[in-house]
């Protein structure tokens, strides 16, 4: 593999997620969308993390009337005094802002 130096970071900013997704950056703690696709569930939880990082997603599935399941997903705020351990990278996650 060839190292490469010079080449400039292409325009996308911080939250490069697809456009699919925008909606998130408008949701405000507590807010909740519904889907019935898993792949778009892992879409929106990933980009609600990337849009906040102060924030924490929480899903639950549930299953309609015909027994077809969804998923509802919460945008929370994290709870400032909580320490937790990520269960994606095991690093300790808190909610305060490091100076």
């Amino acid at each position: 593999m060839k190292i490469d130096k010079g080449i400039p970071l292409p325009e996308g900013g911080l939250l490069s997620f697809s456009s699919k997704y925008d909606f998130v950056r408008e949701m405000e703690y507590g807010d909740s969308v519904e889907t019935d696709d898993a792949a778009e569930r892992q879409g929106v939880r990933y980009a609600i993390r990337a849009s906040d990082s102060y924030s924490k997603v929480v899903t639950r599935s549930r299953k309609d009337e015909k027994g077809k399941k969804f998923w509802r997903i919460w945008k929370v705020k994290l709870n400032y005094d909580e320490t937790r351990t990520c269960s994606g990278c095991g690093q300790l996650v808190t909610g305060k802002k490091e100076s």
